[in-house]
This record gives C-alpha cells, structure tokens and sequence, in this order.
C-alpha cells in the first residue's frame, strides 16, 4: 500500500512538472512572438510569416503574430524587397494580391508578378494571379506599352476586365483627362458609344476587375481599392 501511494504522488508530481514546463514555454513563446511583432517591418515581415507558419505557433495560440506579418506584407507590398517577394509560393502571393488595402500601385503589382513568374519559371502568368491586378487604376500609356506588350494571359485579363464591367453596368472615367472626355457604357445596346471626342477605343484602362471571391482574411472593414478608383 505505501509503495502504491509513493507511485501516485509520483505521478502527480510528474503531471503537475509537466503542466508548468508547457505553462511556461507558453509564457515565453508568447513573449518572443511579441518581441518579433514589434520588430517586423517592411524588410522582415515576409520572413516572420514564414517563421510563424513553419513553426506552428499557431498551436501556441500565437496567431497573432502571423496576422501582424500578413497585414504588415499587405500595407506595405510596394516596399517588399522584390527578391523576398518572389520566392512565395503561389498561395501566399494570392493572398497578398488580393488584399483590399494592398499599399502598391497597381503597375508595381503587375512588374512584380511578372518578375515572380520569372523566377518560378512559368511558361504562363496563373490567372488566378492576374486577376487581382487592379488593371482599372492602372494609366493609359503603361497599358498600351507594358501589360498589352507583357503575355497572352495579360491581354486576357485585360479583356475580362472589360467583360466584367460591362457586365455589371459601371461607367468608367479616366482620372488623367477632363472629365469631358470618357466612355459610357450603354447596356441596352451592349455598345460603346463615343462622346466629345473621346479617345482611342481604349476603355480598359478606365475598367478595374472586382470579381467575387469572398472576404479576404485580411479585409477588416477597409473599403476596397478597386471601389475607391471607381468612385472616383
């Protein structure tokens, strides 16, 4: 009887050690990962959302931290060393490029989706990547000489850009012209029409894609770009 009850302190001991060893690895990797948080920035954050991913802190309830490196990675795409960026799987790229509040312009997305495509050696842009481009914010020349001259895949996301927005009624106007000189939709008669002179039949660049996706993990409440270029 002795020896049976020196065996259950024993094991209580044991159970009691090993909750306050996972107490404590909780405290101090919750620690780390705050220290990490309030040293991620533009130069490092693609770094610790790989950490956080790699590492599962998620297990850890340390989500946190993997939130932080997303949002920062989004808001500040356009200072991203180009380098880092095109080492992400496709997953992660999408996940960025579909942001809401991506803190790019839209010229600089499409470089860098075709520089990441490069480095992955694509024969051919994903068009699932393609249509995140904000192709509708994007101006007139750089279109003409830079997405029209990039891939098949750009002018077909070019093209369904257009598609979608007369699909769905939108007026869209340039925002580097007077305002006199626009095209107007007319869904009656699924026509363009010309009004005072309005340039070459280059709509597209006045057109951005919002297709449907659902929410974006990252999309808290912030109005979309694309909805905000539209508006204008």
């Amino acid at each position: 009887g002795l020896s049976n009850q020196k065996e259950g302190q024993t094991r209580q001991i044991a159970r009691q050690t090993s909750a306050m060893k996972r107490a404590s690895l909780a405290r101090a990797s919750r620690k780390l990962a705050d220290a990490i948080q309030k040293r991620t920035d533009a130069q490092n954050c693609l770094a610790v959302w790989e950490y956080a991913d790699r590492y599962g802190l998620d297990s850890l309830r340390i989500d946190s931290l993997r939130t932080a490196a997303m949002f920062c990675a989004v808001v500040n795409f356009g200072k991203l060393p180009r380098q880092e960026v095109c080492k992400l799987d496709e997953e992660r790229l999408a996940t960025l490029l579909w942001a809401p509040n991506l803190g790019a312009r839209p010229e600089h997305t499409f470089e860098v989706l075709l520089a990441w495509a490069k480095v992955q050696e694509m024969s051919s842009l994903p068009p699932a990547l393609l249509r995140a481009i904000r192709f509708g914010c994007m101006e007139e020349r750089y279109l003409r000489h830079c997405v029209l001259m990039a891939t098949v895949e750009a002018k077909q996301a070019l093209a369904s850009s257009l598609q979608w927005a007369l699909s769905h009624g939108l007026t869209p106007r340039s925002r580097s012209m007077p305002a006199s000189y626009y095209y107007r939709i007319c869904l009656r008669r699924r026509t363009r029409q010309l009004r005072h002179g309005a340039p070459t039949p280059g709509v597209y660049n006045y057109v951005s894609w919002g297709g449907a996706r659902g929410p974006h993990p990252l999309e808290g409440g912030l109005q979309s770009t694309t909805t905000r270029c539209l508006h204008r």
